[in-house]
């Protein structure tokens, strides 16, 4: 999901693994250094992958090296269905217990309004957006532990904001189906 505040995606070639998940085949061997230990040790993906991309209910997870270092995320995409052109994403990364991230959101809403996250309905947050990139304009999130728990429990999370020539709300509805799974996986992969 380039362009939501993610690494681009390597560029090497894919296959499917046993799991029928898209992996790339590792061209670089790269190695960290614990700061506990002093000990090199290199920093790998399952089945020594250096990309991997799997899907969790509506949820994907993506996990790639970047400079050495693990890059895992969790998030979803939404297609306009006359263009097939992504008008909508969420990015999240888990650490620290918790998890964020940005929403990116299309282009057309009163920027200065921001948008209303809801969960089933009930008010999650106000969030205000940071910026606009060529893809749209971002929101950026941070969910402490106990807000992943409850959207892990959920069933729909919905980003609301307005347009800006009529003031109308534009809404997004974010499936969650796969949320919990995704997101373990994504902080299992991480560490």
């Amino acid at each position: 999901m380039a362009g939501v505040g993610s690494a681009q995606a390597a560029r090497t070639p894919d296959v499917s693994d046993a799991s029928g998940s898209t992996v790339s085949m590792p061209t670089d061997t790269r190695s960290q250094t614990s700061a506990m230990d002093g000990v090199v040790r290199a920093v790998q993906l399952p089945e020594g992958a250096s990309a991997i991309s799997e899907t969790y209910g509506d949820w994907i997870v993506k996990c790639q090296l970047d400079g050495g270092a693990k890059l895992c995320t969790l998030g979803q995409t939404q297609l306009a269905k006359e263009t097939n052109q992504q008008i909508f994403a969420i990015e999240l990364i888990p650490r620290d217990g918790k998890a964020e991230g940005n929403i990116l959101m299309p282009f057309g809403l009163k920027f200065d309004a921001g948008a209303v996250l809801r969960l089933d309905g009930r008010d999650l947050e106000q969030t205000r957006f940071s910026t606009c990139t060529a893809q749209g304009c971002l929101l950026p999130i941070s969910f402490p532990a106990v807000v992943t728990d409850t959207i892990s429990k959920a069933k729909m999370l919905t980003v609301a904001a307005q347009n800006i020539s009529n003031g109308q709300a534009v809404v997004f509805n974010v499936p969650l189906n796969g949320f919990a799974a995704a997101l373990e996986r994504t902080i299992q992969l991480g560490s």
